[in-house]
């Protein structure tokens, strides 16, 4: 099955449980809060693996000048090196954000559906341009002090993804796990 967000499509094998979490009876609640959510939400007994897919690599073929199509690529770049420099507790910083949705999306999860879950993966896929790819890792640091301090309360895994590949493995290896 091909689940799309972001211009990115993603293939999971068939059987998954899995929720586009927008679309999730609950989602309205954290709306009217402010907050947002992840993407998907993927279900496997007591597993669950939350998704989130950001996109700094949009299609931009559709805008015929060359130049413009060049300037909105700037803009992207500018736009995401801003949101990965930003220091401390910013709203704008992208650790921030993603913390965030991750926080509200496993307070509607948890509080009205799930019972306490065995293990909480969190995966981050971004698609970043080649020229800032080096920035990965740095993304990934961020995470791992959020995922020190969520260790207590949750027992969350993050995991930073750099490849559409990458997040269908993980995907795969849960739902190979429940099938077993």
């Amino acid at each position: 099955m091909i689940i799309e967000e972001k211009e990115i499509k993603l293939n999971i094998p068939d059987g998954v449980k899995w929720e586009k979490f927008d679309k999730h009876k609950h989602y309205r609640d954290i709306c009217s809060l402010g907050l947002k959510g992840v993407d998907f939400a993927f279900y496997y007994k007591r597993d669950l693996l939350l998704l989130e897919i950001k996109n700094y690599t949009p299609s931009l073929e559709s805008i015929e000048s060359t130049e413009i199509r060049e300037r909105e690529r700037e803009k992207i770049k500018k736009r995401l090196i801003k949101e990965l420099e930003i220091k401390g507790e910013s709203k704008d910083s992208l650790a921030v954000t993603l913390a965030s949705k991750l926080a509200s999306s496993t307070y509607v999860l948890f509080s009205r559906q799930l019972k306490r879950p065995k293990k909480v993966t969190f995966c981050a896929l971004l698609r970043l341009p080649d020229a800032l790819k080096g920035y990965l890792p740095f993304i990934d640091e961020r995470l791992r002090i959020l995922e020190a301090k969520g260790k207590a309360l949750l027992k969350v895994r993050i995991v930073v993804l750099g490849e559409v590949k990458a997040a269908e493995n993980i995907i795969e290896a849960l739902y190979k796990k429940e099938a077993q």
